[in-house]
């Protein structure tokens, strides 16, 4: 026995569509918002957006810094502490935006389960117990994992393969599938998960934007794999439309497109360095053993096979569009490009043009 709580089976293999609801069924105003994992990162864009708009409260396991700190009432604490609840017990809110998820493969695996997945599991008991009207969760599309048998365009009924290959992922799985079979037996909540590709910014941190800003940055020898990524500032666009819609469901969400690997390597001013494929995984294992790399050896497949997914949904549903075109969203991470020296004549005859 393991002593973890066994996740729903109704949503075990599958992302289900939404649970029937009635149309005449309205959701009161936005007023007050609580958002977990507000001090950093996507917490903290989220901040920035909602601050002036709506009455915001926050919980994290770390302080806020900094000017988001007048914009919000702030409290460090866990999930599945009590005095998280009375954030609930005192009533009022509005909508619960969950972002509190721990995504370091370094960081110890009891850890990343109790915030992940038990944290997960609390936050629903209360949105339920205190009848929170609205509720988003941002899940990642990571829970489909990279795998050969997926298919070309990977949408929000495939079944969720990461633990076939990358058990490492398993909290995030459980976490989703666990909210996925809640969101069924709960339908007075307008549920929201939101599984993004990764995400690339300035702000953000993520196992691909600290991969891509190695001076050298390792691929496997004979594979150019396409992947999928979103600026930062469109994942913000995406989690305000849940928020403020009147949807529930699952919504896959990505960029503009896909680009080869090797080509955004190039794009952020970076050299690949081709590692013969016997010898990626145990490389990748002894660096993660040293804290040398976030990565763990099975999301080298993630450098190996093609992991696209189809956000259709939320594009008709949603009305999402990403705004951050593909080479602007690399050049957000890039190390300053010199600027190129033009000489006073060769200007002059460019302004002539």
């Amino acid at each position: 026995m393991s002593g973890r709580p066994e996740v729903s089976s109704v949503a075990a293999h599958t992302a289900e569509t939404s649970p029937a609801r009635d149309s005449d069924d309205q959701l009161p105003p936005l007023r007050r918002v609580l958002i977990t994992g507000a001090a950093k990162g996507v917490g903290s864009l989220v901040v920035s957006a909602l601050a002036g708009k709506y009455e915001l409260v926050g919980l994290d396991h770390e302080p806020i810094h900094g000017p988001a700190l007048a914009d919000i009432d702030h409290h460090v604490g866990d999930l599945t502490r009590r005095p998280a609840e009375d954030l609930f017990r005192g009533g009022g809110l509005d909508a619960v935006i969950h972002l509190a998820f721990e995504d370091d493969p370094r960081a110890p695996r009891q850890q990343r389960y109790q915030r992940n997945v038990l944290g997960t599991m609390k936050l629903l008991d209360h949105v339920a117990r205190y009848r929170v009207p609205r509720l988003v969760v941002l899940s990642t599309a990571a829970v489909y994992g990279a795998h050969p048998l997926n298919p070309s365009l990977i949408d929000e009924e495939a079944p969720l393969r990461a633990l076939e290959t990358y058990w490492g992922l398993r909290d995030r799985v459980d976490a989703d599938r666990y909210v996925q079979a809640w969101m069924w037996r709960n339908p007075q909540v307008r549920t929201t998960v939101l599984r993004p590709t990764s995400v690339l910014g300035p702000t953000v941190t993520s196992a691909l934007k600290l991969y891509l800003q190695r001076p050298l940055v390792p691929i496997l020898a004979g594979f150019d794999p396409l992947l999928q990524f979103l600026h930062e500032d469109d994942l913000i666009q995406a989690l305000l439309l849940a928020l403020r819609s009147e949807s529930t469901g699952i919504y896959n969400c990505a960029g503009a497109g896909a680009v080869p690997l090797l080509e955004m390597i190039r794009e952020v001013g970076r050299q690949p360095l081709p590692v013969p494929h016997v010898l990626a995984y145990g490389l990748v294992r002894r660096l993660q053993r040293l804290g040398l790399i976030r990565w763990s050896a099975p999301q080298v497949d993630f450098l190996r096979y093609n992991s696209i997914i189809c956000d259709r949904r939320i594009r008709e549903e949603l009305k999402y569009s990403p705004q951050i075109g593909l080479r602007q969203t690399l050049r957000s991470i890039a190390p300053p490009r010199p600027v190129e020296y033009i000489a006073p004549d060769s200007m002059e005859e460019t302004s002539a043009d």
